[in-house]
Protein backbone atom coordinates (compact mmCIF):
# COMPACT_ATOMS: atom_id res chain seq x y z
CA UNK A 1 0.00 0.00 0.00
CA UNK A 2 2.85 2.38 0.83
CA UNK A 3 4.34 2.03 -2.65
CA UNK A 4 1.09 2.56 -4.54
CA UNK A 5 0.24 5.51 -2.28
CA UNK A 6 3.60 7.15 -3.10
CA UNK A 7 2.93 6.73 -6.81
CA UNK A 8 -0.63 8.04 -6.51
CA UNK A 9 0.57 11.11 -4.61
CA UNK A 10 3.16 11.96 -7.28
CA UNK A 11 0.68 11.50 -10.10
CA UNK A 12 -1.95 13.51 -8.25
CA UNK A 13 0.39 16.44 -7.71
CA UNK A 14 1.51 16.32 -11.35
CA UNK A 15 -2.15 16.39 -12.35
CA UNK A 16 -2.72 19.41 -10.11
CA UNK A 17 0.11 21.26 -11.83
CA UNK A 18 -1.19 20.42 -15.32
CA UNK A 19 -4.77 21.31 -14.40
CA UNK A 20 -3.71 24.61 -12.83
CA UNK A 21 -1.85 25.58 -15.98
CA UNK A 22 -4.90 24.76 -18.11
CA UNK A 23 -7.29 26.72 -15.87
CA UNK A 24 -5.30 29.96 -15.90
CA UNK A 25 -5.51 32.09 -19.02
CA UNK A 26 -2.29 33.02 -20.80
CA UNK A 27 -0.49 35.94 -19.29
CA UNK A 28 1.75 36.86 -16.39
CA UNK A 29 -0.09 34.63 -13.91
CA UNK A 30 0.46 31.55 -16.07
CA UNK A 31 4.12 32.46 -16.63
CA UNK A 32 4.66 32.85 -12.89
CA UNK A 33 2.92 29.54 -12.13
CA UNK A 34 4.86 27.73 -14.84
CA UNK A 35 8.21 29.08 -13.68
CA UNK A 36 7.56 28.13 -10.04
CA UNK A 37 6.32 24.64 -10.88
CA UNK A 38 9.03 23.67 -13.38
CA UNK A 39 11.53 22.37 -10.84
CA UNK A 40 8.79 20.78 -8.72
CA UNK A 41 7.48 18.99 -11.80
CA UNK A 42 10.93 17.54 -12.58
CA UNK A 43 11.26 16.35 -8.99
CA UNK A 44 7.81 14.74 -9.09
CA UNK A 45 8.58 12.94 -12.35
CA UNK A 46 11.76 11.48 -10.81
CA UNK A 47 9.80 10.45 -7.73
CA UNK A 48 7.07 8.88 -9.86
CA UNK A 49 9.66 6.87 -11.81
CA UNK A 50 11.15 5.62 -8.55
CA UNK A 51 7.68 4.79 -7.22
CA UNK A 52 6.84 2.81 -10.37
CA UNK A 53 10.10 0.86 -10.07
CA UNK A 54 9.45 0.15 -6.38
CA UNK A 55 5.87 -0.89 -7.11
CA UNK A 56 7.14 -3.26 -9.82
CA UNK A 57 9.28 -5.00 -7.21
CA UNK A 58 6.36 -5.51 -4.83
CA UNK A 59 5.58 -9.11 -4.02
CA UNK A 60 2.23 -10.21 -5.42
CA UNK A 61 -0.55 -10.71 -2.93
CA UNK A 62 -2.34 -13.25 -5.12
CA UNK A 63 -0.59 -15.89 -7.19
CA UNK A 64 -0.12 -15.01 -10.85
CA UNK A 65 -2.81 -16.62 -13.03
CA UNK A 66 -1.61 -18.71 -15.94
Amino acid sequence: MRRIKALANCLGELNDIATGENLIADGPTLKSLTDRQASREKQLIRSARNAVAAFGETKRFWPKQT
